[in-house]
């Protein structure tokens, strides 16, 4: 069943009255059928269980690559920049396919392996055995799958003398684009596609069901479609597909965490490309424990909340996993604290002394600390009320930033920049809680005022000079380009007062 679909069984059937959906008919149909009888048989979900391209993608190696470049495919969705009738989800799969067999060119040599182990565990039994006990049966398995993927799980489905016709790789655009029941009309020739018995679990081949005289549009029980990967663990998958998109990894983790700790902190250090390279590594790191909340969240909500806010999806929800999180985050955690340690040397040497890993091991004691401390504090933020999280939320974005200076030198400007982005985070928060309307507010704008606010208590505190710093003058000159954008429609909202029509109760 191809994903995008949203037309089911029960909308054609009304339609088309001639269609049945009868699993104890349709073998009835096949044991009784006549002699050279032509049966042309949908593969995916159908004479096998599963979705052969979905098993084919999740066989991408490295699995963390794979599942990335997949993520970035479904982002892009480079199959609307092709022209004409290839435009569209009905090149979908043709070119997911197509380029993760170009740049993973080794999947294809692994695939049979894996196809031989499909076929024995997941072909449909019940279908198998109806189409076997009549040797009568012209047997064709007609799919829009592609050749070199549904070629080798056939070959251990013991149906012999099943011919198969499918889409080729490399011009599998243009195959589907011409539609399952042209390319059947060219191939097998008209009156023997209309005499066929035709069984299929895919509303995409209504024009091939309302052409035939024995049409099947039936649905498997033991039949799922299983995207790719679905259960692949990888480092900020969670968080790209279930919580957010792609940019945040570029707006929410890279410019306000990771940029604003290189602003806060590497700024003062003597190796600042080493020290924001081991920040890098850190906040990658940190990330992997603080996604475990997200899983956790979203869990608690679905099982728990009265009105869950999930992000609509159509995609099967992983559980969150126990021991590969902290894998991933010791793995990038050690190159690091390294870096870290290294850039802290005032001449940095590209040789590893045993004071350098010494030293690395001993950031390590607080680092481990940190991300076991933000893993506590998210269980308990996802377990306890609503309203109430907006106190340990604030605990959670003290760990986003500020404890990063129990390994680093952070400067006094550095500290002003960590406590307003920490500030207006948990201000919108307690918005979005209290009023639900967390998107509505400046963040941008709150940041650069609270920035502002907190640069005037410094000079009064440490004198001007305190504050007319090049550090100083870059990390004002970071908030207000980011505020930039904002400012137009924050200006436009202004208004006279006997024109404005909010008011409190207001909820719009």
């Amino acid at each position: 069943m191809v994903q995008d679909i949203k037309t089911t069984p029960d909308d054609i059937q009304p339609k088309t009255p001639g269609i049945q959906n009868s699993i104890p008919n349709l073998l009835n149909q096949l044991h009784e059928a006549t002699p050279n009888t032509h049966v042309l048989v949908d593969f995916d979900e159908t004479l096998l269980l599963r979705n052969s391209t979905e098993e084919y993608l999740d066989t991408l190696q490295p699995k963390a690559v794979g599942v990335f470049f997949l993520v970035l495919l479904d982002y892009l969705k480079p199959w609307n920049w092709l022209p004409g009738r290839l435009r569209g989800e009905v090149s979908r799969d043709w070119v997911r396919v197509l380029l993760s067999t170009i740049l993973f060119p080794w999947t294809l040599l692994l695939w049979p392996w894996h196809a031989k182990r499909l076929a024995q565990t997941q072909q449909n039994q019940t279908l198998v055995d109806a189409l076997r006990s009549n040797p009568n049966l012209d047997v064709i398995v007609a799919t829009d799958g592609f050749r070199p993927i549904v070629a080798p799980i056939l070959r251990h489905i013991q149906l012999t003398g099943a011919k198969l016709h499918s889409c080729r790789l490399w011009l599998g655009g243009a195959d589907r684009s011409r539609g399952k029941y042209n390319r059947l009309n060219k191939t097998l020739g008209t009156d023997k596609v209309t005499n066929s018995v035709v069984i299929t679990d895919s509303p995409n081949d209504i024009e091939l069901l309302q052409a035939v005289k024995y049409p099947y549009l039936v649905q498997w029980p033991q039949a799922k479609y299983i995207q790719a990967m679905t259960a692949t663990y990888s480092p900020f998958l969670y968080v790209v597909k279930f919580k957010h998109d792609p940019t945040y990894l570029l707006r929410g983790i890279l410019m306000d965490q990771w940029l604003i700790l290189v602003l806060a902190s590497s700024w003062v250090s003597p190796q600042p490309i080493l020290h924001a390279a081991g920040l890098l590594f850190l906040v990658i790191s940190y990330w992997c424990i603080y996604e475990l909340g997200y899983y956790e969240n979203d869990y608690v909500a679905k099982h728990y909340e009265k009105n869950p806010k999930l992000k609509e999806t159509d995609l099967v929800r992983p559980e969150a996993p126990l021991v590969e999180p902290w894998i991933w985050a010791s793995l990038f955690a050690a190159p690091g604290l390294l870096l870290l340690k290294w850039a802290t040397m005032p001449e940095a040497s590209l040789t590893m002394d045993s004071s350098l890993l010494e030293g690395a091991l001993w950031l390590a004691l607080p680092w481990g600390i940190v991300l076991l401390v933000t893993r506590l504090v998210y269980w308990v933020f996802n377990h306890i009320d609503k309203r109430s999280r907006v106190w340990p939320y604030l605990l959670l974005q003290y760990s986003r930033l500020p404890a990063f200076a129990v390994l680093t030198l952070v400067s006094p400007a550095g500290a002003i920049l960590l406590s307003a982005q920490t500030l207006i985070s948990w201000i919108r928060y307690i918005v979005y809680r209290y009023q639900g309307k967390m998107h509505e507010v400046p963040h941008a704008i709150l940041r650069l005022v609270t920035l502002g606010f907190l640069m005037a208590m410094l000079a009064i505190s440490d004198g001007i000079s305190a504050v007319l710093t090049w550090q100083m003058a870059t990390i004002f000159v970071f908030c207000f380009v980011r505020a930039w954008s904002t400012l137009p429609q924050l200006i436009s909202q202004v208004k006279m007062v006997g024109d404005d029509t909010w008011s409190p109760s207001t909820k719009a």
